[in-house]
């Protein structure tokens, strides 16, 4: 990292969405937080020493998984809650018939 990229203040979509964590917090105290907590979590697992291709491939595998956990919750508990959401609505507008 150069100097003058080094000595850069980064805004909170830097923080939020770069690869590249900059050493420096935003002045926000929004991306001072999330600058933070970023900063705790890649230097608890040592995201910092992955290079890039196995980090993109983590957070492709995590957002993959966690897709794939949502759409299975959505396609076995809908049908059931939309089943019942109609039952419930049939009570209230017509009452116990």
């Amino acid at each position: 990292m150069s100097c003058t990229e080094w000595k850069r203040e980064p805004t909170m979509l830097d923080v939020v969405f770069g690869f590249m964590l900059p050493y420096r917090p935003p002045r926000s105290a929004l991306g001072a937080f999330v600058w933070r907590r970023r900063m705790w979590l890649e230097m608890t697992f040592a995201l910092s020493s992955v290079d890039d291709g196995a980090l993109e491939e983590g957070a492709s595998c995590f957002f993959w998984t966690l897709f794939a956990l949502l759409t299975a919750g959505i396609y076995l508990y809908l049908p059931h809650h939309i089943s019942y959401m109609c039952q419930r609505a049939k009570y209230y507008l017509l009452g116990r018939e």
